[in-house]
């Protein structure tokens, strides 16, 4: 379904087989709330859709169904998340003259529930190596990954757990100061510790008329509220500029919550950390 509402606002909810084609709703309304987390923790989504058809709602109890979430402000949204629903978050809801939709779903989720990883190497292995071993279980794309791939593990390597354990062993041995990793849109990223992925960083200020309110800065960290980028994720970096907060920052936490057009929310949360710094 794709809505322009308040302020240009748009929405739109794509339901189908899980990296395929999905079916686009029109004329719903549509609210939500996204949570991007960093490391092993998986994101996840809260998304309400006002009376839909039961052919969409059948849709999302079929083998492998997923949902993809995309938002922005006319004339263009993008994906700001992808994935399948958690067991029995599919609900439907009624209130007054409306049958609500909720659907609790998971970034990457299946890979994390579904996957054990028991991997062992008799002989000297590498980083890459082992990681195209994580990615063909778990069925992740590959993201960026700009640590060096070659670097050479201790022989007679064990690796044996869920992929978020499994990652968390294998990042903490990129030298010299390990790595951090995120599973974003069903791919995975890996990146020196204190770094950022490759993309553009964004400026949030005032003076650009994206700054909601003042940046906080509080144990390490700096939380800033700004009107929705959806390509915002953790591991990118973004620039501040305000009276009390200045600097560029890598994104841990990515929270966005909107409406199509009959409520006001309609924002992103981040949680940050100054570039560079572990």
């Amino acid at each position: 379904m794709t809505t322009a509402g308040l302020f240009g606002r748009l929405v739109a909810v794509e339901i189908g087989p899980e990296g395929g084609a999905g079916k686009r709703l029109a004329d719903l309304r549509v609210s939500f709330k996204v949570e991007h987390k960093a490391s092993k923790t998986v994101s996840t989504a809260t998304i309400k859709i006002y009376n839909p058809s039961p052919s969409s709602i059948a849709l999302l109890s079929a083998p492998l169904a997923a949902i993809r979430l995309l938002v922005g402000y006319a004339p263009t949204s993008r994906v700001v998340f992808q994935g399948p629903p958690v067991k029995g978050g599919v609900v439907l809801i009624v209130e007054g003259p409306d049958r609500i939709l909720h659907v609790d779903a998971s970034d990457g989720g299946r890979a994390y529930v579904d996957t054990f990883l028991n991997v062992s190497f008799a002989t000297q292995t590498t980083f890459g190596q082992v990681l195209s071993t994580v990615l063909a279980e778990t069925l992740w794309a590959r993201g960026s990954i700009i640590v060096p791939e070659g670097t050479v593990l201790p022989h007679g390597l064990v690796l044996v757990g869920r992929p978020g354990e499994v990652m968390d062993r294998l990042a903490a041995a990129v030298p010299p100061a390990g790595a951090d990793w995120f599973v974003r849109d069903n791919a995975l990223y890996v990146v020196p510790r204190g770094k950022s992925t490759p993309e553009s960083a964004p400026l949030i200020s005032a003076t650009q008329g994206n700054l909601i309110g003042s940046p906080t800065a509080t144990d390490g960290a700096v939380k800033v509220r700004a009107l929705i980028d959806a390509t915002m994720r953790p591991g990118r970096a973004y620039v501040i500029e305000s009276a009390y907060v200045n600097g560029a920052y890598v994104c841990r936490d990515a929270t966005f919550v909107g409406d199509s057009g009959y409520g006001n929310e309609f924002y992103m949360d981040l949680t940050g950390k100054p570039l560079g710094q572990p």
